[in-house]
């Protein structure tokens, strides 16, 4: 497997699918990805949170003014940022299970090239798509009846859901504790514009 492109963010990374094992894995040979520069990556979801957050403050607006207009509080609804099941929530849901989708291809191709933390990958890839799924239906809103009886439920944590979420990002924490470490400090390019943890990705694939 080999990658051209260089490691400056405004160009785009090359990647050409060569590794038997990874032939092995399904994947058709020979195959020749593409793939967005992080600038071109960062500029387009730059934009889309612009947007999101200008149609956001168009629906504050509205709800906050006496100006009565057709299909007034649809628009609202669909537009807030504060509301649920609506555009943003769309997203938002879209961007997390986009990004679960390629962890989990990740995962797969380094089973294939038999590197360590396969699973770790595939975890995290599981973690977001539920996240992903979690934003759409609001999964996690419904552990607060059956935990809402607790006495701790009281202040900062009378949603019950937040007591599962702290426990799960501690047990999280503790697992992927080592493998962060190792990921961020993987050798090779110049990946200036990228998070650590997106640049140590793009190494993983290349």
């Amino acid at each position: 497997m080999s990658a051209a492109g260089g490691g400056r963010a405004d160009a785009p990374h090359v990647i050409d699918v060569t590794d038997s094992a990874v032939h092995g894995a399904g994947l058709p040979a020979p195959v020749r990805l593409e793939l967005p520069s992080s600038r071109a990556v960062g500029t387009g979801l730059a934009g889309v949170v612009v947007v999101l957050v200008g149609l956001g403050a168009v629906a504050s607006l509205l709800e906050r003014s006496s100006l009565e207009i057709a299909g007034r509080e649809n628009i609202i609804t669909l537009l807030s940022l504060k509301s649920e099941f609506n555009i943003p929530t769309v997203v938002s849901a879209l961007l997390l299970a986009g990004a679960g989708v390629l962890l989990v291809l990740l995962s797969a191709v380094q089973r294939a090239r038999g590197q360590r933390y396969v699973r770790h990958w595939a975890l995290l890839g599981a973690v977001f798509v539920y996240l992903a799924l979690d934003e759409g239906a609001r999964l996690h809103e419904r552990l607060n009846e059956p935990l809402d009886a607790l006495p701790i439920t009281t202040g900062v944590f009378r949603w019950g859901w937040v007591l599962v979420g702290i426990a799960v990002v501690l047990v999280l924490g503790a697992v992927y504790a080592r493998f962060v470490d190792v990921v961020t400090e993987i050798p090779g390019g110049d990946y200036s514009g990228t998070t650590p943890t997106g640049a140590s990705i793009v190494r993983l694939v290349n």
